[in-house]
């Protein structure tokens, strides 16, 4: 991300797990490392991994996922009458974000899978949360994961590249984010 920030093509940075102080119960009396006496650290639900703009003011968000399966659980994103996902805050955070117009989503990589007639290529895709056929099949519990074939058909392929003086392939992400919001403007939104 700093390459790009460097040439000013945008402005963004990555969250931290995030953890609270807590203090222990009483008659524990143990120091835990990195922490003052009687405390200890909890992690605590985070926001989405990359947050940023570009040119223009406009926002993007998204969180990361590697999946070595068919398809993604959507579980840890929403709640249910028995459970609370653990990433309930980020699908929150998400969605409120494109409500608002931001470019906002989840960033999914397949990664390859060999099966016993066919090899299924890594594949990375950026799907757009808070509107679409595929969103509301997830909120309204018709499915529950997001598949690689789900991703063909409601997100966009997401291509990796080297920056300039780099020798490691990584998301070009900022092509999607660009993409997003020229699509946006030719719309009339």
């Amino acid at each position: 991300m700093n390459f790009l920030r460097d040439r000013g093509i945008l402005d963004g940075n990555r969250y931290g797990v995030q953890a609270v102080h807590r203090k222990l119960p009483d008659g524990v009396n143990i120091q835990v490392p990195g922490c003052a006496p009687g405390m200890f650290l909890t992690a605590m639900p985070s926001l989405p991994d990359f947050e940023g703009v570009i040119p223009g003011a406009r926002q993007f968000t998204f969180d990361c996922k590697v999946c070595s399966d068919n398809s993604l659980s959507m579980s840890e994103y929403f709640s249910t009458e028995s459970s609370k996902g653990k990433r309930v805050r980020q699908m929150r955070h998400l969605v409120r974000r494109a409500n608002m117009g931001c470019c906002s989503g989840l960033l999914i990589h397949f990664n390859e899978r060999v099966l016993k007639t066919r090899v299924c290529p890594a594949v990375t895709y950026f799907w757009q949360v808070g509107s679409g056929v595929l969103w509301n099949s997830v909120v309204e519990k018709q499915t529950n994961s997001v598949s690689r074939f789900d991703c063909e058909l409601h997100a966009v392929k997401v291509f990796w590249t080297k920056g300039d003086g780099e020798s490691i392939y990584r998301p070009d992400f900022a092509s999607f984010v660009f993409d997003f919001f020229q699509t946006k403007d030719m719309e009339g939104h």
